[in-house]
């Protein structure tokens, strides 16, 4: 008999787990997303060094500018002399030699400007993405998107508005679950 009633109780108990776990709610998926634009502008370490970078560049320009305004005048100064004479071949000559290395410098300062800039923005984007993983599993999210663009304007042409549309992973979003100020924060809290 109590062996009846232990099967009993078992089979009791084994129905009761099958029927609760058919009325149990399934689990719900935690999708949350960033506006990418609006993280890289709130976060003030990347800004700051982006700050950098640009008066770096704005002091080189000016040096560039200075050297230009000087060949300028040296130019202008050549008008002076005379063709036929040997001063002049001379002076046009160096003249030649100076508007060169300008266009040089102007060209390599634009590509170490870019060069620089892209890193700064790739190392960027790898850090949000690392913050966006450790933040997501920490908070026990199922994934963090990132937040359309808004759709380009009348003014774009019907194969650019395809093409963007065609480039978007999520079409809209409800900015209720955008978790961008919480990334901000976090990234700012941090060094670079």
């Amino acid at each position: 008999m109590k062996t009846k009633s232990l099967l009993l109780i078992l089979l009791l108990a084994l129905c009761s787990t099958l029927v609760a776990d058919r009325f149990a709610a399934e689990p719900k998926e935690v999708v949350r997303y960033i506006d990418v634009q609006t993280v890289i502008e709130g976060w003030t370490g990347l800004q700051a060094q982006s700050d950098t970078l640009h008066a770096a560049t704005t002091v080189q320009q000016k040096v560039l500018q200075a050297d230009f305004n000087a060949y300028q005048a040296a130019k202008a100064d050549l008008d002076q002399l005379s063709p036929d004479s040997e001063e002049y071949l001379d002076a046009s000559f160096k003249l030649s030699m100076v508007e060169k290395t300008l266009e040089e410098r102007a060209k390599f300062m634009q590509s170490k400007f870019s060069k620089q800039s892209t890193r700064l923005l790739e190392n960027g984007v790898r850090t949000i993405h690392q913050v966006c993983a450790e933040f997501g599993a920490r908070e026990g999210f199922s994934a963090i998107l990132m937040a359309p663009p808004a759709m380009p304007g009348p003014s774009v042409s019907l194969a650019d508005s395809v093409m963007d549309l065609q480039g978007r992973w999520v079409i809209w979003s409800n900015k209720t679950f955008d978790v961008s100020p919480q990334i901000i924060e976090i990234l700012n809290s941090r060094d670079l």
